[in-house]
Order: C-alpha cells, then sequence, then structure tokens
C-alpha cells in the first residue's frame, strides 16, 4: 500500500509539472507574438499574411507604364520567357493558391488590364512614383498623364477582394485592394480641385486580348531628333500576335489610347460605369 502511495505522489508530481511547463511555455510565446491591431496575429491567416505579391519581381520601366503591364501580364499567366515562373531569387512571388482552382486559365478569365485617358489626353493620378505634391490639393504623388495604364485581378469568390496592380504607383501593399487604390490614387473628388479635365475614361481589356493585341514600336517615347524621352526596356517593343503577321508597328494610341467607343480593343467605360463595375465585386 505504501508503494502504490508512493507511486501516486510521483505520478501527481510529474503531472503538475508538465502542466506549469506547458503554461510557461504558452506564456512565453504569447509574450513574443507580435503586437498587431485588433489580435490580427491571432485571426490572420496564411493566404493573408502572404497576400503580397513582390512588386520588385516584376519587370519595370519608368513611363512605358504599357509595355511594364503588358509584360507583368506575361509573368503571370504565362511565366517570363527568359525561364521565370514565378519565383526571384528562389523565392516565389505568387502567394499561396494564388491561381485558385481554376490555375492560369481562371486567373485569365479574372485579369484584366486598364488603359485611362480622355480627349484632351490629359487625365490626374495621384501617389505616382514620378509625382510632386499637388498644389491644389495637398496630396502627395500628383502628376496628369497623356495616359496610364495598370492591372486589375478580379475578386474570385466572396472571401477575396479585387486588387490593382500599378507598377507607378508608391503605395503598399502590392497589389492595392480596388477601393483603395480609388481613394488613393485617382481621387474622383480632387480632379475638379486639381483643374483638370473631368472626364477620364477606362478602356477594359482581358489580359490575354492585351498580350495578343498590344503593339507599339515606341515612337511615341521619341523627339524630334529620334532620341527617347525616357530610357526604353532592355525587351524589344512588343508587336503581338495578333499583328506580327499584319506587319504592324503600333495601334497603342489608335486602338487603346482612344477611347472611342466603336474602335479599339475591349470596352471603354465612363468613370462612374467604371467604379460600379469593380467596386461591386471587391466587396468581401
Amino acid at each position: 500500500m505504501r508503494i502504490c502511495r508512493l507511486l501516486l505522489k510521483r505520478l501527481l508530481a510529474a503531472g503538475l509539472l508538465l502542466q506549469l511547463h506547458a503554461e510557461g511555455l504558452w506564456l512565453s510565446l504569447w509574450k513574443r507574438r507580435p503586437t498587431l491591431p485588433h489580435d490580427a496575429w491571432a485571426c490572420t491567416s496564411t493566404l493573408q499574411q502572404e497576400a503580397e505579391v513582390r512588386k520588385q519581381a516584376f519587370r519595370y520601366s519608368a513611363q512605358y507604364c504599357e509595355e511594364n503591364i503588358w509584360q507583368l501580364c506575361e509573368d503571370l499567366l504565362r511565366g517570363r520567357p527568359d525561364g521565370g515562373t514565378g519565383y526571384l531569387r528562389g523565392r516565389s512571388y505568387f502567394p499561396v493558391n494564388f491561381l485558385g482552382s481554376g490555375g492560369r486559365k481562371g486567373l485569365g478569365d479574372r485579369l484584366k488590364v486598364v488603359v485611362i485617358s480622355n480627349d484632351e489626353q490629359c487625365v490626374p493620378f495621384w501617389n505616382q512614383r514620378a509625382g510632386k505634391p499637388c498644389k491644389k490639393t495637398g496630396k502627395p504623388g500628383f502628376v496628369t498623364w497623356d495616359y496610364h495604364v495598370f492591372a486589375i485581378l478580379e475578386a474570385q469568390g466572396p472571401d477575396s477582394r479585387t486588387k490593382v496592380y500599378d507598377l507607378d504607383a508608391d503605395l503598399k501593399p502590392f497589389p492595392l485592394p480596388f477601393e483603395d487604390y480609388v481613394k488613393e490614387v485617382l481621387r474622383p473628388r480632387c480632379v475638379e480641385l486639381a483643374d483638370c479635365p473631368r472626364d477620364r475614361y477606362f478602356r477594359v481589356v482581358q489580359a490575354e486580348d492585351y498580350l495578343e493585341c498590344l503593339c507599339s514600336d515606341r515612337s511615341h517615347m521619341q523627339d524630334e531628333a529620334g532620341r527617347y524621352r525616357a530610357t526604353p526596356p532592355a525587351e524589344p517593343p512588343i508587336i503581338g500576335a495578333r499583328n506580327r503577321m499584319g506587319g504592324r508597328s503600333t495601334n497603342l494610341f489608335s486602338d487603346f489610347v482612344s477611347m472611342d467607343k466603336e474602335v479599339g480593343v475591349g470596352k471603354v467605360l465612363g468613370e462612374r460605369a467604371f467604379l460600379r463595375r469593380f467596386s461591386g465585386r471587391s466587396r468581401r
């Protein structure tokens, strides 16, 4: 009987020691956790933590937005022709489950290219790399482009958000949620205050069509002496597969920058229609 009581005491002592050790370990982990607002550490999933694509993974040349986005779409839909398939320096720049259940085909259905311009070819943007503080509104990164190009990845389901890929936007995270892009970059309420033409039109093109149809010889970036106003990309000028056989050298302004609804590739929307089109798909 005495031996049984001794064994029981030892078992109880060992159990108490294990419990204290476990509690101490938990308290240690609790103290070390990041202090994020709204207890984000506890509720953030792996997908959310890795949802930002690394901006520096994509090819970029200042003032060549149409080519930057063409290359971005190529990277996402087809993989980089030099052998890159979504990796840079050994790390993937695609987040977990980025391609979704539909794979690259499903991604192609959701990925759009947006070209913005107007009849005056003067469209205002904020929070751009090349911008400066706006004297009229006081907002940062203000610049007026004759046109601008970015990509949109539409939400896949009720738990996802529509994202914007603008390589010229000086904002984090990347890609930026559509509502944040509208608020910080497009700023519809600031357009009139910036003393710019109020109308902005948005040509929305399927990414695959953009890859197949864009044709630019970069002549719009040359001055009268043939010198480039900005250093061109290292890659050769883009001639989409649908234009290569026809011998065309450029269609950037006629088929994309032109906001004539009767010509060109894709569909031209006014600003209100554009915001309705993508805001509704961006809600959780």
